[in-house]
């Protein structure tokens, strides 16, 4: 026993040995990006205090390039800060973003005298479980070594779920359009993908769950986009709710508290889980009132703007930069919670936090019922990176896992065991994200649901009309691409997902 467990140790540092040979093996433009915003926790976890000074921070590794006009300092922990000056623009930005924390500390200000809960159950929140009519992704900022992930994505959600993929209205770092490019490097994989559709939408970012419209069904079967307050200066990920809503002719509910998508998961029956970041992001200060009722206060309104009816605060991992739940916990059924587990040998104050938040969802009843708690063993963290086996895509049909090839032995193929098990009915498959690992984010991070009760906006451009436009070969040859040419002319730009 004594030498099994020190051979998987040995191939556990081997493993990541590798993989840090592996990303260095990248051509040095593809390991830097001119703009420090690729890391999912750029600003959203730093302080506010310095988004209102004249520089930016973010983190990379010593042997990478910075942006020009920037400076590198090594901390004493180890890793490299990078403060690049804020241009003009950014600086207007960060003054707007000033205003609109004061304008929602007033909204928030108001709401204490209109307190209240919201009756019967609509507007409702969606499980992820449920049927959806598509997934957003955004190809804003994907570097090329990211590339495999996105392809792999879409060739294992053929025929289980339809992609929309969101591409920004402008240039690369090279000065190639985006749509040129991404098109490009799906038609070289000689693939036809009906499956998917693409639509021009600026953003800053790729990660569409933290800052994406929360979709809602209203009592007349429509969609309501919540739209929490995102204290960033990334415009364009502010506004993408707001847009969304409009696109679709979805109703806008502007919610005045800040909490990102990671942050918040749903069983479909008003019951909701949050970690204790929640409280952290919407500090208050009320004349009389200690700081815990300070904390249910918040709790109440973010149930009384998403009609929740539980809302339950669970314990943030310690060395983990989201502080997000879907980090270790994911719904897979309305009376069904995946809570991840660790092994205490390696990390024991991680493994009695995650302990302790599977015994407190334990005592929640469904129906009548005790929550069904189920463990997922996951490897453990290596610094603050983490390989999570519950930040997964999931619909009605499809469940993609992600995984490191930095895994220890066992773990990965456990987990799809695991997930088979549960979802028997489910397509299950893992999507490796290695390349993405020191970004902060994964699967659930970047995706973002269409529930089927949802409207998708005019102007969806199928793969093949896309390739067309770029001057490529469609998959299927001319013949076919001609006939589908004429089939859109006849039906109109609407592009309907199959």
């Amino acid at each position: 026993m004594t030498n099994r467990v020190v051979f998987s140790l040995f191939a556990f540092y081997l493993l990541n040995a590798a993989s840090f040979l592996y990303a260095q093996s990248y051509p040095q433009s593809w390991r830097s990006s001119p703009r420090p915003l690729g890391t999912r926790f750029h600003w959203k976890n730093t302080p506010p205090a310095p988004m209102s000074g004249e520089a930016q921070h973010s983190f990379t590794s010593p042997n990478l390039e910075i942006p020009p006009g920037s400076t590198r300092r090594v901390l004493p922990d180890g890793r490299v800060k990078v403060i690049t000056p804020f241009t003009e623009e950014q600086k207007r930005q960060v003054a707007q973003l000033e205003a609109r924390r004061i304008q929602i500390r007033e909204v928030r200000q108001r709401e204490l005298s209109q307190q209240g809960k919201n009756e019967g159950p609509y507007p409702r929140l969606p499980a992820e479980f449920e049927k959806q009519k598509a997934i957003l992704l955004s190809s804003c900022d994907w570097q090329p070594h990211n590339f495999g992930v996105l392809v792999d994505l879409i060739n294992k959600s053929r025929g289980h779920a339809n992609l929309v993929i969101l591409f920004n209205e402008k240039n690369d770092f090279d000065g190639t359009p985006q749509f040129t490019k991404l098109v490009e490097q799906l038609a070289q994989t000689g693939q036809d993908f009906p499956h998917i559709r693409f639509l021009p939408l600026n953003l800053d970012t790729i990660w569409l769950r933290d800052f994406g419209p929360r979709l809602a069904e209203t009592q007349s079967g429509g969609a309501m986009a919540m739209d929490f307050f995102y204290d960033t200066i990334r415009p364009f990920d502010d506004d993408f709710p707001k847009l969304w809503a409009d696109m679709t002719n979805a109703s806008h509910n502007e919610v005045p508290w800040n909490l990102q998508g990671g942050n918040l998961i749903s069983n479909g029956r008003g019951l909701a889980i949050a970690t204790s970041r929640l409280f952290e992001e919407n500090r208050i200060e009320r004349p009389g009132k200690n700081y815990d009722e300070d904390e249910e206060y918040v709790r109440q309104q973010v149930m009384k703007f998403c009609n929740i009816k539980r809302l339950l605060i669970v314990k943030p991992l310690e060395h983990e930069n989201t502080r997000h739940v879907d980090m270790f916990a994911t719904f897979l059924a309305p009376d069904l919670v995946v809570v991840a587990q660790l092994d205490p040998r390696y990390d024991p104050q991680n493994a009695a936090i995650l302990d302790a938040n599977a015994k407190q969802l334990a005592g929640i009843s469904i129906d009548g019922k005790p929550l069904r708690v189920e463990r997922i063993p996951i490897p453990p963290r290596r610094g603050e990176y983490w390989s999570t086996y519950t930040n997964i895509i999931l619909t009605d049909r499809l469940a993609l896992i992600p995984t490191l090839i930095t895994d220890p032995p066992g773990y990965a193929e456990a987990a799809l065991a695991r997930y088979r098990k549960w979802l028997p009915n489910h397509h299950v498959e893992s999507i490796d994200m290695t390349t993405m690992d020191k970004l902060g984010g994964s699967l659930h991070c970047l995706s973002c649901p269409i529930p089927e009760f949802a409207e998708l906006p005019e102007g969806l451009l199928s793969f093949r009309d896309a390739v067309t436009l770029t001057g490529g070969a469609v998959p299927g040859g001319a013949q076919e691409r001609e006939s589908r040419r004429d089939q859109r002319t006849r039906l109109g730009t609407v592009q309907r997902m199959p």
